[in-house]
């Protein structure tokens, strides 16, 4: 008796984590009249692993438009007077750079860090030093050869399928959040990155095997031990509600919504959100890995 129900305990276990480990649902409307597909995606993985699944744009062809957290791919006038706003934000005041913060010493070990890390080039690092340190770090993340962004894929997807992209930040709201970043981080918090390059690198390890393996579990354990209670509250959970109040007023029929896994799964996530309101939702089985 105990065996039968320690194996039900292993079953019920199982199941559960195999409901939890995805990236891709679908959420269904009570009404069974609107459909919302919610990818998780991955701001900065190893290029070599990752497999853009082709059922991302069967599913992105289906939907009537598509949500990403920013637009990168707009050239509209107001994209450029967003980058021009966020581009007074990103520097140094007084025509500072970092070299007035740190070492020569300083310098160069966090220019090691990041061709190690991100394959930056010692010329690009060079030319990015009057970046503040959470606008350089964001720019080299992701962006490099060495890493793909999985946002920036279904951006490019589905401006091929010319689909209706709408940007979850809204303008004013994102420079708000560049603002507080940008005053936040210091320029000790990058040397803190590069003197700890080998638990760095290996938590990027450990969150970039959890995604591959659509570990929600392991990736939200990253996410609580990573990021302290302000910061998740600054960079997920404010901008989460901001972003439901848009999807109650944009949405249509048919959706597709591509955000970082954090603001999917996470606790106050849009998963969440969607159960709250009562749709059905259900995992979607996709390849990750090639």
């Amino acid at each position: 008796m105990r065996c039968t129900h320690c194996l039900l305990l292993s079953l019920t276990t199982l199941l559960f984590s195999c409901l939890q480990a995805q990236v891709l649902y679908r959420c269904t409307s009570p009404g069974n009249d609107t459909v919302t597909y919610l990818l998780g995606t991955h701001h900065g993985l190893p290029r070599q692993h990752y497999y853009y699944d082709s059922l991302y744009t069967q599913l992105l062809s289906r939907c009537e438009v598509v949500f990403v957290e920013t637009n990168v791919l707009d050239s509209g006038q107001a994209r450029r007077d967003f980058l021009k706003q966020a581009g007074r934000i990103a520097v140094f005041t007084g025509g500072r750079s970092l070299t007035d913060y740190l070492s020569d010493g300083q310098i160069a070990q966090l220019k090691d860090f990041y061709r190690l890390e991100f394959g930056i080039s010692g010329e690009r690092f060079d030319r990015s030093l009057k970046l503040t340190p959470f606008f350089l770090h964001q720019r080299f993340f992701g962006s490099d050869t060495t890493r793909v962004s999985v946002d920036k894929l279904i951006n490019q997807d589905a401006q091929l399928l010319k689909k209706e992209i709408v940007s979850l930040d809204e303008p004013e709201q994102l420079l708000a959040t560049y603002t507080w970043f940008s005053q936040s981080i210091s320029p000790d918090s990058l040397l803190n990155l590069a003197a700890g390059y080998g638990a760095i690198r290996e938590q990027h390890r450990l969150l970039d095997t959890a995604y591959l393996a659509q570990d929600t579990a392991g990736i939200n354990r990253f996410i609580r031990t990573v990021y302290s209670a302000v910061f998740r509250n600054e960079l997920i959970h404010r901008r989460n509600r901001l972003w439901e109040e848009m999807l109650m007023t944009r949405s249509r029929k048919t959706n597709f919504i591509a955000a970082g896994i954090a603001h999917i799964s996470f606790t106050g996530g849009l998963l969440e959100f969607y159960r709250g309101r009562n749709y059905r939702v259900e995992p979607v089985d996709l390849r990750t890995r090639q």
